[in-house]
């Protein structure tokens, strides 16, 4: 390695980080440096990115799946008050406002047991998510707050696509 870079690696003492000024920045026992690639890359197995790609289109279909109804209802003859177009406002971005929540908990389930159980708490969400809306739909038709209420739910598993990037990330160059 010395004649890749030009120096000895420092092995069993602490690395001294500084920045272009020469000033240190703090002790570190873990170097991390740039990896260069003298071939192609290597990609995570098919089946791990079948998996993220499924999840993450899960989730921005999801989070798509009320657009109709909400632009329909914006569009509609009568003018929607200013209540209304919050609610419209809610409606689209409630899947987003559960984020930093939704990350914790990912990221705390995920620690615990693995990859595939915050697989599984997103797709807890979600179903949970799509359940309210049937039995709201079949019990209040005409009720738009229970709909809210599951797009929220639906937002707790917005974590997923952060999890997603870091699980493609660690196995994959």
């Amino acid at each position: 390695t010395s004649r890749l870079f030009g120096q000895k690696p420092l092995t069993g003492q602490l690395a001294q980080t500084a920045t272009s000024s020469g000033e240190a920045l703090g002790d570190s026992s873990v170097n991390f440096g740039t990896v260069a690639h003298y071939g192609d890359s290597i990609a995570p197995p098919c089946m791990v990115k079948l998996i993220c790609l499924a999840a993450c289109g899960l989730f921005y279909a999801n989070s798509t799946a009320v657009l109709a109804w909400a632009f329909q209802r914006m569009n509609s003859a009568l003018m929607p008050t200013l209540s209304e177009m919050i609610f419209i406002g809610l409606i689209i971005g409630g899947v987003y406002l559960p984020m930093p929540i939704s990350l914790w908990l990912t990221r705390k389930v995920a620690y615990r047991k693995a990859h595939y159980a915050g697989l599984l708490l997103f797709g807890f969400f979600l179903l949970a998510g799509q359940m309210i809306i049937i039995l709201s739909q079949h019990l209040w038709p005409e009720q738009c707050f229970p709909l809210l209420v599951a797009r929220l739910l639906q937002g707790m598993g917005s974590g997923v696509l952060f999890q997603l990037r870091f699980m493609l990330a660690s196995l994959s160059t």
